[in-house]
């Protein structure tokens, strides 16, 4: 009578032979295309630096819009000390009506 445990574990076991082929196709395909990625990193077409973002705009005056109905005036160009002139100034003008309000509740 054989042992049926260590005839579950050889017949669970992978083949040797068959684990090194795979092993070396594997590693030629990684090959592969570490190699790839290095000609299409070095391709003609793509300019230089081609990772890197450009943010910078021509004119420091380029603000864009938040919105289109807000275009050519000051609320709308985002990012810009216009617009937090026209927001402070707004804020102002509120707390001044909440003040005006809590003082004529108070007489």
């Amino acid at each position: 009578m054989s042992n049926l445990l260590g005839l579950w574990v050889q017949g669970s076991m992978e083949d040797p032979d068959k684990r090194l082929a795979y092993f070396k196709d594997r590693v030629a395909e990684n090959s592969i295309n570490a190699e790839r990625l290095v000609q299409e990193g070095n391709a003609p077409m793509k300019p230089f630096e081609f990772w890197k973002n450009e943010r910078r705009e021509g004119d420091p005056k380029s603000f864009y819009y938040a919105n289109s109905w807000q275009k050519s005036r000051e609320e709308g160009h985002v990012n810009s000390f216009k617009a937090a002139r026209f927001y402070s100034g707004l804020a102002a003008q509120r707390l001044k009506e909440i003040e005006d309000e809590i003082a004529a509740q108070e007489d």
